[in-house]
């Protein structure tokens, strides 16, 4: 599974692959976290190949 988490204050995204929705959102924080990303500015979609 491929998620992209999109913050649109600083018009950026990161990819996440995983394969469980749970690995996904531990991921998703860590990134957010390291890139002092506020939850308000952002949005997340499943990205589809």
């Amino acid at each position: 599974m491929l998620v992209r988490i999109v913050n649109t204050k600083y018009n950026d995204s990161v990819i996440i692959e995983a394969e469980t929705i749970e690995e996904i959102r531990r991921i998703a924080r860590e990134e957010v976290e390291k890139r002092g990303w506020d939850i308000q500015d952002m949005y997340s979609e499943e990205v589809v190949s």
